[in-house]
């Protein structure tokens, strides 16, 4: 056979040449440059590190051991800002079951260390990639979820806070809130909060009653609480939920809050710990019977077991609760494990929830109601000493409190240097006895028998325990009246939350409607002077309806004490210091032991004066004068003036000349005896006479606190204040 040798030369040059242009195409392939980590590494490290915010994560990325393989597609770094990597750089698990122990700092704690390679995924990861959904697998092996809600992008419940802070040619990088070390690729939840007021307590309710308005704050760490950084917050509804959306899985740590009269919290024992950071008992429920108040009062401390308190718990199970049961607040938590709709139960209430409870045995009642009507006689003593520092009988100078507290200093008192925001004492001191009234008032029905009257107490029955009672609330409110004007009513313990102020009118009928429900009931006058009587109680019904210039109710009152000729006035006017039970007295206290009890205010004085009958005199003359019976006026006045051997007022003489007088007679006879700056106001003679020291109209009603208005925005303030 023929052979084309020229043919066959040309297939084999064609065969060879395409060889060779293959062998030249892989060897020019293999020696394209590959992505290294010395192309990627430096220069973002230098872009971080000149960031004030991610210096130290720029440290972390130049430590990271990282290959060129895991870089060969670019890199994609969810940096994290130095105050969150430092802060949580070690995460310690802080909760019992387990909760690291407080104050024995040897209990076991979990440690997560901070993993770079959490935060680096191969390849460029850029904003547009990061849908809903989308998984990613860091360099770690770390499952990332991608989740969007509106504009707001999270991985694993982590939000990107900075979208693409620096894109490069071989790197990408986002800065998030926080580390995503310790997180878990899952959806987020919703976590319901129930919050339950512990005051509330009773045997068919163990946790109280669900709450509306209470405030549910929600900390990432017990470290964030010590430093008081809230994390979420929400307010219950009208069901007492407060509702979380998109909770992440993780550890929530919860303290849920009510403010008011007093302020309701889930946190009812707190202190500072030995490294700075907030400790205390912790508590999941109530102290539910008797049984379980046995059991615990001798191993809790002592008067705490009392049924509706927190029960705390004995973290360290040794059967004793103490210093070493403090964990780390807040003691609530939630644990979101995923896309689930967590509920759990929140109690709030008091450090003593027990002592706003309804009150079912009789001992107790007794020994409360002693309490209570004891500290509105001391109190009272407080508001005597006001008015004469606001008035001309006294100056800040000369007078030692021994510790009764005003909430301002007295010298700002005698200043009128008084406001909303520097004196709140004194509104809580009223608004304090009333609530304790009140509760002691409510639960009289439901109080047995008394077997035993109360010590010193001027009672016996509970009946008559119960009017004296109402007899003190009329004694407060008729302050309050003086004071405040139109100032709240408090029917409860506490105010609701649309209380608003009430009418001066308002505040006068509650005061006659308590006076009118003790006179049947108590006896006429207290024999020692130191019990409130039916007497005592129509004085404070006259001081009311004389500051509402009622003149006919005040004649009434007081006709029926000057003709029942159970008191007469003292010739020896000496005795109206010393003698504690002289023919004047209608209500008195007799200091005891105790010297701090007496003010420097009173010196001279074995009692502290609270009701005279010279007061019902001089209420029964001004009734007089206002009303135009001037000739039984002028009887009034002149058996005062007789009294103390000075000139009398002339028969004949006109309205302007018998309030003059009167006016003289009620400075000398009531001196220092609490009455004199409302009477100035009440004779519109204040400007006149205080004004050089100070004072202005509008100061004649002393400020509502500003606290309770931001708490009870239906509450008023008075006008120029």
């Amino acid at each position: 056979m023929k052979i084309n040798y020229k043919f066959t030369v040309h297939v084999l040059f064609a065969g060879c040449m395409l060889f060779f242009l293959g062998s030249c195409k892989k060897d020019k392939k293999n020696t394209e440059p590959q992505v290294t980590v010395e192309d990627v590494l430096p220069g973002i490290v230098s872009s971080l590190s000149k960031s004030a915010s991610l210096a130290t994560f720029s440290d972390a990325l130049q430590d990271a051991d990282l290959s060129d393989a895991e870089v060969s597609e670019g890199l994609t770094i969810f940096a994290v800002p130095d105050e969150e990597l430092v802060a949580n750089k070690t995460v310690a698990k802080t909760h019992l079951k387990g909760q690291k122990m407080a104050v024995s700092q040897t209990a076991a704690s979990e440690n997560t260390s901070f993993n770079i390679k959490d935060h680096l995924l191969k390849g460029l990861i850029k904003i547009s990639d990061l849908v809903n959904g989308k998984t990613f697998t860091t360099l770690s092996g770390k499952q990332l979820l991608v989740y969007v809600a509106d504009t707001n992008i999270f991985i694993n419940g982590v939000e990107i806070t900075n979208k693409t802070w620096a894109s490069g040619e071989h790197d990408v990088v986002h800065v998030l809130s926080k580390s995503l070390t310790g997180s878990v690729a899952a959806a987020p939840g919703t976590l319901t909060v129930n919050v339950y007021d512990a005051t509330k307590w009773a045997t068919n309710k163990p946790k109280g009653e669900l709450l509306e308005g209470a405030t549910v704050d929600v900390y990432l760490s017990t470290d964030d609480f010590s430093a008081g950084h809230v994390a979420y917050t929400a307010q219950t509804d009208a069901s007492g939920k407060a509702v979380f959306n998109r909770f992440f899985p993780g550890t929530y740590y919860l303290v849920g809050h009510k403010e008011g009269i007093r302020v309701l919290s889930s946190i009812f024992d707190k202190k500072t710990g030995s490294d700075g950071k907030l400790i205390g008992l912790g508590a999941e429920s109530l102290i539910q019977n008797e049984q379980e108040v046995v059991e615990l009062a001798t191993n809790t401390p002592v008067g705490y077991a009392m049924v509706g308190n927190f029960k705390p718990v004995d973290a360290n199970a040794d059967g004793v609760i103490d210093n070493k049961d403090q964990l780390y607040l807040p003691y609530n938590s939630a644990e979101i494990e995923g896309s689930d709709n967590k509920s759990v139960d929140l109690i709030i209430g008091l450090p003593n929830n027990h002592s706003v409870l309804p009150i079912t045995s009789a001992v107790e009642f007794c020994n409360l109601a002693e309490v209570v009507y004891y500290d509105v006689f001391n109190t009272n003593a407080r508001w005597i000493v006001l008015d004469g520092v606001l008035s001309d009988e006294a100056t800040c100078t000369n007078i030692n409190m021994n510790g009764l507290s005003l909430g301002l200093s007295l010298c700002d008192a005698d200043r009128y240097a008084y406001s909303p925001v520097n004196f709140s004492g004194l509104w809580n001191s009223h608004y304090d006895l009333l609530s304790r009234l009140n509760r002691l008032i409510l639960s009289g029905p439901n109080v047995p028998e008394l077997t035993s009257v109360p010590n010193h107490f001027p009672a016996g029955s509970k009946d008559e325990v119960l009017a004296v009672l109402k007899a003190a609330r009329a004694v407060v409110y008729a302050s309050l009246l003086n004071f405040y004007g139109e100032a709240p009513i408090l029917d409860n313990i506490d105010f609701p939350e649309n209380v608003v102020n009430s009418s001066t009118e308002a505040i006068y009928n509650l005061i006659k409607a308590d006076v009118d429900a003790v006179i049947p009931v108590l006896v006429d006058k207290q024999m020692t002077g130191v019990g409130l009587s039916a007497d005592a109680a129509r004085v404070v019904l006259a001081r009311a309806a004389l500051h509402q210039k009622k003149y006919e109710k005040v004649l009434e009152v007081c006709g029926q004490l000057i003709n029942s000729s159970r008191y007469m006035l003292v010739g020896d006017t000496s005795q109206l210091k010393s003698n504690a039970t002289n023919a004047e007295v209608i209500w008195n206290r007799i200091y005891g032991q105790s010297a701090n009890e007496v003010p420097t205010y009173f010196t001279g004085r074995a009692f502290t004066p609270a009701i005279r009958y010279s007061e019902a005199l001089l209420m029964y003359a001004e009734a007089s004068i206002e009303t135009g019976n001037l000739a039984q006026a002028t009887q009034t006045l002149n058996t005062l003036c007789v009294r103390r051997g000075v000139s009398q007022v002339g028969s004949g003489s006109n309205q302007v000349a018998l309030k003059s007088k009167l006016q003289e007679v009620w400075k000398r006879e009531l001196y220092r005896e609490g009455s004199r700056f409302s009477s100035l106001i009440r004779w519109g003679t204040a400007e006149s006479m205080l004004g050089p020291l100070g004072y202005q109209g509008y100061k004649g009603l002393m400020p509502i606190p500003s606290g309770i208005i931001a708490l009870y925005p239906g509450i008023q303030q008075h006008a120029g204040y």
